[in-house]
């Protein structure tokens, strides 16, 4: 059963929509459903990927450094 999880260590925050919340969003208008919130989060994070990804200063084994150093210290034997 555990096969069917992963964790993902890249990620600095986790977001979480709880179900059963329609009632509280209702309050926001008749198009405020968890599947609009939910595709704009979305589409947030592709536009931002691609905006970031797009960009000239973008350099993918020093967004992986960054990471590294951040998560597991920056001295070069962690690094490995």
């Amino acid at each position: 059963m555990l096969d069917k999880y992963s964790v993902g260590l890249t990620a600095e925050a986790c977001w979480v929509m709880a179900q059963g919340r329609q009632k509280h969003y209702a309050a926001h208008g008749e198009e405020c459903t968890a599947e609009n919130i939910y595709h704009a989060i979305m589409q947030y994070w592709l536009r931002a990927k691609n905006n970031y990804q797009g960009s000239d200063t973008y350099d993918p084994e020093a967004q992986v450094r960054a990471t590294a150093s951040a998560k597991f210290g920056a001295s070069q034997e962690s690094m490995k």
